[in-house]
């Protein structure tokens, strides 16, 4: 997807960032999508200093046996949509 850097993916935690976005406010867009996930550090600074992102942080968001593959899908596509509208690269996205 466009814009979205992966930094680490576990268990059911996905840990990423998108375009140069700060992890707060992409935390607080997913939020107002009905989307609960974790801007910042995560407690955890000398993580952020070894994946380069000790400046913004990253966002965390986690699933579980007790999520539907219909909220999977919502944050997909809420995730695309974001990358779309804040994209450096508006007018090359289709």
């Amino acid at each position: 997807m466009d814009g979205v850097t992966l930094y680490e993916s576990y268990g059911g935690n996905v840990i990423f960032n998108l375009w140069d976005m700060s992890s707060h406010k992409l935390a607080g867009i997913l939020d107002e999508n009905d989307i609960c996930t974790r801007g910042g550090l995560h407690c955890a600074p000398s993580a952020h200093i070894k994946l380069g992102t000790l400046d913004r942080g990253a966002v965390r968001v986690s699933f579980s046996i007790l999520n539907t593959m219909d909220e999977v899908e919502h944050f997909l596509r809420t995730v695309k949509r974001i990358s779309e509208k804040y994209s450096p690269y508006k007018e090359n996205i289709r």
